[in-house]
């Protein structure tokens, strides 16, 4: 049903960046990370891979991560012609080498891992000396507006605490910017493009599955626009002269 759902979030935006902020924010995002062309970018939790491609088509190497095998399909599918690398993985446990990527690039994922600190622990292998990780969050506002059992995205956290996570993990942060304007307006667009569709989307996937869908990223929007959640993005390196973490050495899988 999960799937199901980004499915009709996917459809409504009419591309396939379903983070807060689309494409403009996946290109606000790459551009903070300012990493030099040809960079080989690790897109952790790639989803459908509109964003991968973006950045692809902006002159990065990219490897899509995702855990579903149904979006890693669509992924290299998005462009038969040139099909992109795919490995299918939890993100706390990489089958990929040490210091063998010049970014790590994440939107809004981190809220659906419970082990956050093993995966800051992983990108730190992976990440080259000098390496970046860019990443949009969502954080607790105001706790007492944000419900973490109604919703997916159970392991989000305040600012300061995500900030924290950073402290104690092989990276160092570089830069910050709160989005969490950017995230209401662009859910206020959203909710008024959702009420236009709903029609189309009860023919293509059933007025219950439609239902649910909306309820369930209402919730969301709600916590966004009444304060209880908003947006942070981070930018984050791993210092010059620091070491791999474990010593794996694995190949980059590609499904």
């Amino acid at each position: 049903m999960e799937h199901r759902h980004r499915e009709v979030i996917q459809l409504v935006r009419r591309h396939e960046h379903i983070h807060p902020g689309g494409p403009a924010e996946t290109m606000e995002l790459w551009q903070a990370m300012d990493l030099p062309m040809g960079a080989r970018v690790l897109d952790l939790g790639a989803g459908f891979g509109g964003p991968a491609h973006w950045l692809r088509g902006a002159g990065a190497d990219v490897v899509a991560l995702d855990l579903e095998q149904a979006n890693c399909r669509r992924c290299r599918g998005h462009n038969p012609e040139l099909p992109m690398p795919t490995v299918r993985a939890d993100a706390v446990h990489l089958p990929l080498a040490d210091a063998s990527f010049d970014g790590a690039i994440a939107w809004c994922m981190l809220g659906f891992v419970p082990d956050q600190v093993r995966l800051l622990q992983e990108l730190g292998r992976v990440l080259r000396p000098g390496g970046r990780f860019g990443v949009d969050v969502y954080t607790v506002r105001d706790a007492s507006l944000y419900d973490p059992g109604r919703t997916p995205m159970r392991y989000i956290h305040s600012r300061e605490r995500w900030l924290e996570l950073i402290d104690a993990s092989p990276l160092t942060l570089s830069a910050e910017e709160d989005l969490s304007d950017q995230y209401a307006d662009a859910y206020r667009k959203f909710m008024v493009n959702l009420k236009v569709q709903i029609p189309s989307l009860r023919v293509r996937f059933g007025r219950e599955q439609v239902a649910d869908a909306v309820t369930r990223f209402s919730r969301n929007v709600n916590e966004v626009l009444f304060g209880g959640k908003g947006g942070l993005r981070l930018v984050c390196e791993k210092p010059t002269g620091s070491s791999s973490q474990t010593g794996r050495d694995e190949a980059v899988r590609t499904l």
